[in-house]
């Protein structure tokens, strides 16, 4: 995909707190931050349970890691229940 050079205009407090982030997130410049942010909201949107597939996959190795073991129907009921909540 070939490169675009786009022009943004926003609040001055906006880019203060972009600014502060940039520095938080060693970043090194504003327009490097902003393409991230974008790049991630992107991601989000293309792949819309991947997030919740990680929070699952974290969620059961917690789990596992307590000594508590899952039967398949509760791993299946769970994924089902947020297939259900994710279609809402």
């Amino acid at each position: 995909m070939g490169e675009r050079v786009v022009t943004v205009k926003m609040p001055a407090s906006l880019a203060a707190e972009l600014r502060k982030r940039t520095r938080k997130d060693h970043y090194l410049d504003l327009s490097e931050q902003i393409r991230s942010i974008v790049r991630q909201a992107c991601l989000r949107h293309a792949q819309p349970y991947s997030e919740e597939i990680a929070r699952l996959r974290e969620d059961l190795l917690q789990h596992a890691q307590r000594g508590a073991t899952l039967t398949r129907e509760q791993v299946l009921q769970e994924l089902t229940r947020m297939l259900r909540e994710g279609g809402r």
